[in-house]
């Protein structure tokens, strides 16, 4: 964010500087990115349960971005750091507040689906389609690994079994 405030800051004092046309105009281009698609990114990115939601959303958002080139180097910078998308960690969306209750339930659903027979690191780029539904990241290995990880005696914490309203109430959503 330091970069993307310098180069705001260098734009706003462009006509005191000797930018050259050139330079002026992917400056603007920058600055357009930075207002229109990376700051909401950059101030959700500390909220954890949230981040594969916003992952994905952000690069559906890149693929709609206007500037093709812009878009271009933005995702595939993005898709170096997908981790919050694989099997495994796609779990924090089950404590994420913004994901519809009908989201929840075919997450919910999902848990039984089976997992890929290794579990990448961070989803491949090539074979990866951002318009696909958050739920179907989830997989029987994000039970396996994502619960277990933060409820180890549990073998499948309760409120799964629980409508999504009422999760908030459960002992196993607090504790996890």
């Amino acid at each position: 964010m330091a970069k993307a405030i310098y180069a705001l800051k260098i734009f706003m004092f462009r006509h005191q500087l000797d930018l050259t046309t050139r330079e002026e105009g992917g400056l603007r281009r920058l600055c357009l990115f930075i207002f229109l698609a990376y700051v909401k990114q950059w101030n959700e990115a500390m909220v954890s349960n949230r981040a594969p939601l916003n992952d994905l959303e952000f690069l559906r958002l890149l693929e709609a971005y206007p500037d093709k080139e812009v878009s271009h180097t933005a995702s595939t910078a993005l898709n170096r750091h997908l981790w919050y998308l694989s099997e495994d960690l796609v779990g924090l969306d089950f404590f994420d507040d913004h994901i519809p209750k009908v989201t929840k339930l075919k997450m919910v659903q999902q848990l039984q689906s089976p997992a890929t027979k290794k579990g990448p690191k961070r989803l491949d780029s090539k074979n990866f389609n951002p318009q696909q539904p958050i739920e179907l990241f989830v997989t029987r290995r994000t039970k396996e690994v994502f619960f277990r990880a933060i409820l180890p005696e549990s073998e499948s914490p309760a409120f799964l079994k629980k409508d999504p309203e009422d999760w908030i109430n459960d002992q196993d959503w607090i504790t996890s």
